[in-house]
Parts: C-alpha cells; sequence; structure tokens
C-alpha cells in the first residue's frame, strides 16, 4: 500500500487518513494530480462520469471549480429524433389521414 507524508512528517496510510484526518469536503491530491470530489457535493450537484469541471486559480491558495453553463437544446436539436424512436418507415400524410378517417 502506497503511503504518503504528513504535515508533520510521518508516513500515513491513506485510508486511515481518509477516515480519520480528512473532513467530510477534504480530499488528497495523489502523485498523479488526481483528486476525488467528495460523495456529498458529487450527489448534491449532480455531478457525474464524463462531466467537464472549468478551474480557475483565484489566489495563490484558493482554486474555483465550477460547472460550465449548460446551454438549453434549441429547436434543431429535435430534428430527426422521431425517426431514431420509429421502427417503420415513414408515412406520408395521405396515409396518416388514412388511418385515422378508418374508424368514421
Amino acid at each position: 500500500m502506497q503511503r504518503y507524508s504528513g504535515a508533520e512528517g510521518f508516513p500515513i496510510d491513506m485510508m486511515f487518513s481518509h477516515d480519520t484526518f480528512l473532513s467530510m469536503n477534504e480530499t488528497v491530491v495523489t502523485d498523479r494530480g488526481q483528486i476525488s470530489v467528495p460523495a456529498s457535493l458529487r450527489k448534491a450537484m449532480g455531478l457525474h462520469a464524463g462531466l467537464k469541471l472549468h478551474w480557475e486559480q483565484v489566489s495563490e491558495r484558493q482554486i474555483l471549480v465550477s460547472l460550465p453553463e449548460e446551454k438549453p437544446a434549441g429547436p434543431l436539436a429535435v430534428l430527426g429524433y422521431a425517426s431514431r424512436i420509429r421502427s417503420k418507415p415513414a408515412r406520408t400524410t395521405d396515409e396518416w389521414m388514412h388511418e385515422l378517417r378508418e374508424g368514421e
């Protein structure tokens, strides 16, 4: 198991430190530069795998992490939607009208 040096200079076990030294909203940067977002924050903000985050250095000791603004889907986003879920070939207007008027 990999051990990291704590603030006091002695090696600490990552699982032990996670369970005892860190608060619920603190994480440790790995030697590969990776961090984990605490589960409570992931759930509250709806974070999921593949989501892009924006990082900005605010000061010498602060970083702001934000979600990019989601643009609402425009009217062109729905074009072709029906063809993706339709199992039968497209019908003409006359065919639709014939089916609708059969019971009259």
